[in-house]
């Protein structure tokens, strides 16, 4: 370490321990003034636990705890001149701005931090801002700046070796191979990380993971293992007291027993998810949540509660900017006043969503409003219009290659074209429905066959690692391959006995225990009874 001196040393008088004890606080001032303190990584406990409170402050949706905190370590920095602490809090500042969802903020906060860790090479506290930035850029669908980020941050785990760091980029990685419907190569990924996470014992970071993976697995149709990864993490959650955390997870735990039709098991998590997401105030997850629980009851046929959530979602979006919560809030509206028979009030709401959908450039979201329009006017008896809404909706089912919206849609088709007289046009749709439809089913066979033999080969992989530490425990526990008869033979001499007492404990003749003690010599490579003895007692084989 390289001190630097502003000025000469002054004289120093008295005697050798006085002498001591002046230098060391003169080199203590100097690295503390000095510029070159600046850069040093100084890892000052109460700046650190200032950020460790503001950490946790935001995981609490406590916003203003969380400023406070980061302010407190602000100062701190500044008063040690610690470049290292002011670019940890600058971290700190742009996490605080992402859970706000002020992006664009977020990102100016962690490329300043950015600016100290390249300058003085702090590669893993670089990487971990690279991930925090390309989970920035992929809710903002910077998806190419996304890639580059976690790019970079996956090279600098792997070159140092570091598993902490390269399961935080993988973990990243995950939802942007999602996004580019790499659904199985994405639920590798999110495998690998988890595996990693386990292994260093990093629960919070596990329980994302297990969130990320358990959401690609619901995405490939793997509701069983996704439902398994889901309890994980909210257990984990659970454990470490974040209740605000396990929101998601109950949301996702919520969707869930609605596919599979236990609607009163899904309203009873998406009930629990409103009441922390209240008590959180967060507005953008209670919208969520609200709209969830009128989808859940209107399956339920509880119509009048159904529209008092959604009504109450609309209401709570109408000042938030978060366009996907607003279609889906118009969808929940639309099906709803659809089962009500209110199918003018419903085109309404599938219009509304449609609208949205083309202004984000959500391909499925427009094919899905486009279908929910065509069986709407179908049922207003708006046949030709309800047709073309339909032709659409194929056409970007085609595009994105989504099967089961495809057979929809020429399901639907062929009932408007039945309805519009036109009995050729129906069967050609109805056998494009049923082409469409096997086609789904033998996609959805090859990713099931996909998922056992990937769970088959984790299954081996664990068995032979299994092995592997078997023989290495036994080879630890027997590095001389001594056989069990002279195991036997060589525990009784620790124990002090004759070789008379020996012979007779084991049932054997005297000369077949002198047998068993030449082998043993010759195998530890030893001359004496004793030597024999001080190796065994020394390496514990016995």
């Amino acid at each position: 370490m390289v001190v630097y001196l502003r000025k000469p040393i002054p004289p120093i008088r008295g005697d050798s321990a006085l002498l001591l004890l002046q230098v060391g606080f003169y080199i203590y001032s100097c690295m503390v003034k000095s510029p070159a303190a600046s850069h040093l990584p100084h890892r000052d406990r109460t700046a650190e636990s200032r950020l460790q409170k503001a950490a946790r402050a935001i995981e609490q949706r406590d916003f203003e705890g969380a400023a406070h905190h980061i302010e407190k370590a602000r100062q701190r920095g500044r008063l040690l001149h610690d470049g290292y602490i002011l670019a940890a809090v600058l971290h700190q500042q742009g996490v605080w701005h992402a859970m706000q969802l002020e992006h664009t903020a977020a990102l100016q906060q962690f490329s300043k931090a950015m600016l100290y860790w390249k300058k003085h090479k702090q590669l893993t506290e670089g990487a971990n801002t690279l991930v925090s930035m390309a989970n920035v850029c992929l809710r903002q669908q910077q998806l190419t700046k996304a890639q580059l980020y976690i790019d970079k941050a996956l090279a600098i785990g792997r070159s140092l070796a570091d598993a902490y760091t390269t399961a935080k980029a993988l973990n990243a990685w995950g939802p942007l191979l999602s996004t580019q419907s790499k659904f199985t190569e994405a639920v590798q990924v999110l495998q690998e990380a988890v595996r990693l996470f386990g292994q260093i014992n990093a629960e919070r970071e596990l329980a994302s993971a297990n969130l990320h993976l358990g959401n690609q697995l619901h995405r490939l149709g793997d509701d069983e293992a996704a439902l398994l990864c889901y309890l994980t993490a909210l257990r984990i959650r659970q454990k470490l007291a974040l209740p605000y955390a396990t929101i998601p997870l109950l949301n996702n735990i919520g969707a869930i027993y609605q596919s599979r039709k236990d609607y009163k098991s899904a309203a009873g998590y998406f009930r629990q998810s409103l009441e922390l997401s209240t008590l959180a105030n967060d507005r953008p997850r209670m919208a969520n949540t609200l709209t969830n629980l009128g989808k859940v009851l209107t399956d339920m046929k509880q119509y009048t509660h159904a529209h008092t959530f959604l009504q109450e979602a609309e209401t709570m979006l109408r000042h938030l900017n978060l366009p996907h919560e607003q279609m889906a809030v118009y969808h929940g509206q639309g099906n709803l006043h659809n089962q009500l028979k209110k199918h003018t009030v419903a085109q309404l709401y599938f219009e509304q969503a449609l609208m949205i959908a083309r202004a984000e450039k959500h391909l499925r979201m427009e094919g899905i409003s486009l279908f929910s329009l065509g069986q709407t006017l179908c049922a207003l008896h708006n046949y030709r219009t309800a047709k073309k809404y339909l032709q659409q909706a194929t056409s970007i089912a085609k595009k994105i290659s989504d099967l089961e919206l495809l057979y929809s849609c020429h399901e639907e088709w062929s009932t408007v074209e039945d309805l519009l007289g036109n009995p050729k046009a129906a069967l050609r749709q109805h056998r494009l429905y049923v082409a469409a439809h096997q086609k789904h089913i033998n996609v959805e066979s090859e990713r099931h066959l996909q998922r056992l033999q990937m769970q088959y080969d984790i299954e081996q992989k664990q068995q032979q690692i299994a092995a592997l530490q078997q023989a290495h425990e036994g080879f630890t526990q027997n590095p001389y391959h001594l056989s069990p008869r002279e195991q036997q033979t060589l525990a009784h001499l620790v124990a002090g006995l004759s070789y008379k007492q020996v012979a007779a404990q084991m049932n054997v003749g005297y000369e077949t225990v002198r047998g068993y003690v030449k082998s043993i010599y010759k195998k530890m490579g030893v001359g004496t009874n004793t030597e024999a003895v001080a190796k065994a007692i020394k390496e514990k084989l016995v």
